[in-house]
């Protein structure tokens, strides 16, 4: 299984790629019945092959305005076997194709059989399928719209001190990990538009567990939704703008395609205003239900916390409303 981000393995193919005047390939996630490859030259073309044991009943042909997929023997892999080549046809399209990699990762974890990860290599395909056509790709709900605004504010924090590897720890599209994971704490980001008390939605039981963690902080940012305010598109913006590594500016160009923003900018987003930074610390005192509070059997459980009268983080306290 993989265990180091898609964006991670590109960039480190892209890198040896570009000192070889032949293709390189690598590895980058397997099962017991599948295998997938990150292929790159140092032209900065880009390739995803799909190796199945068994690809009896798994083929796709698919030719989009900015990929191309199609089965075919690549001998590179098996001299015999069919395998799934997935083609990014545009090196302008390489951001929008590592968050398609991205996904296709979390997807692929959510199955259990060949014919399951077939299923969700599909189903990677048709989510972006708008993308590469050219178009808007999905629509962010207003719900979606705050939580990715909490996460690109936490951002913009850690970028104008001047921590622009927080991209590099961002897993807020991941819905099964924290929202940042670093390597020695993490941090879960949440909102509010609730003016007369600080109360938050917690969505599911893994979402405040800190037991493999050990250092877990919960940030919440109280919000306003404002004409005069700003949108989740005018942070992206902001944040692009002041990212001094190209690398680390590509990594959130894709992360926020894999969010579901359209950086075209041709979106109607809600406005937002700030108004309030709380940070605490989870731990087994502070209030939640985790994981291995609860039998196997329930899962996917949602509560609300209220927050006033918990002690937070003084020092990492930010109040914006004047």
């Amino acid at each position: 299984m993989k265990s180091r981000s898609a964006y991670d393995l590109w960039n480190e193919i892209e890198q040896k790629a570009s000192l070889s005047s032949q293709g390189i390939y690598k590895m980058v996630y397997t099962t017991n019945y599948l295998d997938v490859f990150f292929e790159s030259n140092n032209f900065k073309e880009l390739d995803i092959l799909i190796h199945f044991d068994d690809i009896t009943g798994k083929y796709i042909d698919i030719n989009l305005k900015g990929i191309e997929i199609h089965t075919q023997i690549k001998t590179s892999l098996d001299k015999s076997q069919e395998s799934i080549v997935v083609k990014n046809k545009d090196i302008r399209n390489n951001n929008l194709f590592k968050a398609f990699s991205a996904t296709l990762f979390d997807n692929l974890e959510k199955a259990h059989t060949s014919d399951e990860s077939y299923q969700q290599i599909n189903k990677t395909i048709e989510d972006y399928k708008a993308y590469f056509n050219g178009k808007k790709g999905k629509c962010l709900s207003e719900i979606e719209q705050q939580g990715l605004f909490g996460e690109l504010s936490y951002i913009n924090e850690q970028v104008d001190i001047g921590n622009e590897d927080a991209i590099k720890y961002w897993e807020g599209m991941n819905k099964n990990k924290h929202d940042f994971v670093y390597q020695d704490h993490e941090v879960e980001i949440k909102t509010t538009k609730n003016q007369s008390r600080l109360d938050i939605l917690i969505s599911n039981e893994n979402q405040l567990d800190d037991s493999q963690t050990g250092d877990l902080k919960l940030a919440v940012y109280r919000l306003e939704k404002v004409e005069a305010g700003i949108s989740v598109f005018n942070l992206y913006q902001n944040i692009t703008e002041k990212i001094s590594n190209k690398s680390i500016a590509d990594t959130f160009q894709s992360k926020v395609i894999q969010a579901g923003l359209n950086i075209k900018g041709d979106e109607d987003y809600i406005h937002f205003r700030l108004n309030e930074k709380r940070v605490y610390k989870v731990t087994s005192e502070f209030p939640k239900i985790s994981r291995s509070m609860l039998p196997a059997s329930i899962f996917e459980v949602k509560y609300r916390i209220n927050l006033d009268g918990i002690e937070d983080i003084e020092d990492e306290r930010n109040i914006y409303k004047n």
